[in-house]
């Protein structure tokens, strides 16, 4: 499924297939690893195994739509700014002016720009809780302080590095949604 929505970002956004593929299959198998888990005073290695696997399954597969979905954002040309990187408006941006004019959208359809940055932002989401997840449940054993990389992660709104990569994904997630409202 996932190389369905590699092939067709486009109709993947607009029908909402990621959040599909996200709630049916892996929100499902990591509910169940967690709840295992939680019953478990100390989890068997399966299960850990089992739950870690399926994170870095969901990672690799919404990590490559996310980079899909973005490249396709960038490749294509959704911005109505075209006079300012080549000089003239494209006849795609003139066609799509007259029929917002007109009160019509293109083909009937809605515009694949705003769903590709709400599918960007989805993907951002799931990523957020694959790495929220892995730290709840797979954290490794405390090691000695080493100093942090990057910006204190007091700036991210969290008190701990080890929740860093998390709040990365939800943070950027806010960014894409606020340039999405504002598109």
């Amino acid at each position: 499924m996932s190389a369905i929505l590699t092939e067709d970002p486009i109709a993947s956004a607009l029908n909402g297939t990621d959040r599909t593929l996200w709630l049916s299959v892996y929100h499902k198998r990591i509910g169940s690893y967690r709840s295992s888990i939680r019953r478990e005073a100390m989890p068997p290695t399966a299960l850990t195994d089992g739950l870690a696997a399926t994170l870095d399954e969901a990672d690799e597969v919404f990590s490559r739509l996310l980079h899909s979905l973005m490249n396709h954002l960038q490749e294509e040309d959704y911005d109505d700014d075209d006079a300012a990187t080549s000089g003239a408006l494209s006849a795609k941006t003139v066609a799509r002016r007259f029929l917002a004019l007109l009160g019509k959208p293109p083909h009937d359809e809605p515009a694949p720009a705003p769903a590709l940055r709400a599918a960007c932002a989805r993907c951002l989401v799931y990523l957020g809780d694959v790495a929220r997840y892995r730290q709840m449940h797979l954290r490794p054993p405390p090691q000695e302080p080493r100093p942090p990389l990057g910006p204190p992660p007091e700036l991210l709104g969290v008190a701990h590095a080890e929740w860093r990569a998390a709040a990365r994904c939800y943070h950027r997630a806010l960014l894409v949604s606020i340039a999405q409202a504002g598109a």
